[in-house]
């Protein structure tokens, strides 16, 4: 068979792709491994607009903002399913420094920032402030409804490719014959996997090992995300999610007693009741040294490219960024506001 694009990896990045290449006209196929545990899958989907210990925020965040809310909105609109839980979301000061006035542009950025009141169940001695708009995707419920999208659209193959020796190239067309596939564009897709990518050596990768816990909270009924030391979530089935670690030298998915530590103790600076874990997750973000995503075409055969780097802002920056991916590959100013209803 012949597609137009073939994308390998269906995280975030390979599926928000998969969407909007859809969307603009193309013939799309998917190949991804189905690994239980991934980036994309364990993600919380957190989108907050005021971060770090600067308390900044992205200078186009409005633009992201907007442009996820459309995309997502029009996935939710074919499917019948939600996804994007849209309201505020609770920053807790950690230091009396951090309570200064430090981001003089949140209000013209298109924010609303309000004082933390007294129903919140923190005690936290420096306050704190609520931001909005801010978000929620589930992740996982996103992929999983997209992917039997494909499914059913049979334009979805699981399967486990090797970047060189089931790879057929020309400058015009890619070839995967073991799958009888084809395509004039590949896309990689496939988050921390394309660090070892033999195609695109060399890039300045910064990846980074997350770990995060989930727990049942007796008596703790905050419905926002809550952003300190760490971040706590509302997540499925009454539970909540708490992360999470940055570990850049131990690139693996395997859970650690110091992780679950550090994250406990980060959660009793402003929850002290008792809580009990009833899963730890670990799994590596694809990132690079400058914290940017990239779009990389080969430089000596122009049918490959790859598409990575999302980092721990993935469910905002991956429509976006989706968007330009399909700009560049069709060579035209494409947007979601040109699909057909």
């Amino acid at each position: 068979m012949t597609f137009d694009q073939i994308i390998i990896g269906q995280g975030l990045a390979g599926t928000c792709l998969a969407w909007q290449l859809t969307w603009a006209g193309q013939s799309v196929c998917l190949i991804d491994r189905d690994e239980p545990v991934t980036s994309s899958k364990v993600a919380a989907g957190l989108i907050t607009p005021i971060t770090g210990r600067r308390l900044v925020t992205p200078p186009n965040w409005l633009d992201l903002w907007n442009t996820a809310c459309q995309f997502y909105r029009h996935v939710e609109q074919i499917t019948g399913q939600t996804f994007l839980h849209r309201g505020s979301a609770i920053r807790l000061f950690r230091s009396p420094s951090e309570a200064q006035p430090q981001n003089p542009g949140a209000q013209s950025s298109g924010l609303m920032l309000a004082p933390l009141d007294n129903s919140t169940p923190f005690d936290r001695p420096d306050g704190g402030f609520v931001m909005s708009p801010a978000g929620r995707l589930d992740v996982p419920g996103f992929l999983r409804v997209s992917r039997q999208r494909a499914v059913s659209d049979e334009r979805l193959i699981c399967a486990d490719v090797d970047p060189v020796s089931d790879f057929q190239v020309t400058p015009t067309e890619v070839s995967l014959p073991r799958l009888g596939l084809a395509a004039r564009q590949l896309i990689f897709c496939r988050g921390d996997a394309d660090r070892l990518n033999p195609w695109f050596p060399c890039l300045p990768w910064l990846s980074a090992k997350g770990e995060l816990l989930t727990l049942r909270m007796p008596g703790y009924e905050e419905p926002r995300a809550v952003h300190a030391r760490v971040w706590l979530a509302p997540g499925p089935q009454g539970l909540y999610r708490l992360g999470a670690t940055y570990d850049s030298r131990q690139l693996d998915q395997q859970t650690t007693p110091a992780a679950r530590e550090f994250l406990l103790t980060a959660l009793r600076e402003f929850w002290q009741s008792p809580v009990e874990v009833t899963d730890q997750q670990a799994a590596v973000r694809p990132a690079f040294h400058d914290q940017q995503p990239r779009i990389i075409q080969h430089a000596e055969v122009p049918s490959l490219w790859m598409l990575n780097g999302l980092g721990s802002k993935g469910s905002l920056l991956a429509p976006t960024w989706a968007q330009h991916t399909t700009q560049r590959l069709l060579g035209t100013s494409w947007c979601l506001a040109d699909a057909s209803p």
